[in-house]
């Protein structure tokens, strides 16, 4: 088994460790500084051309 952690921006990863886990496996704990960006969308035009002179 393979824990991988990939960042372009090594700045917002705080801390990475190991942890031992179940028997001789061991599990990877990643602190990452990030806050998630919501896109808002325009609403959409909807034309009603049954309304339409």
């Amino acid at each position: 088994m393979l824990d991988l952690v990939f960042s372009n921006n090594l700045s917002l990863v705080k801390t990475s460790s190991s942890v031992p886990g179940i028997s001789d496996h061991a599990m990877v704990v990643t602190a990452i500084d990030i806050i998630p960006q919501c896109i808002k969308q325009k609403p959409r035009k909807i034309f009603i051309f049954s309304k339409a002179n």
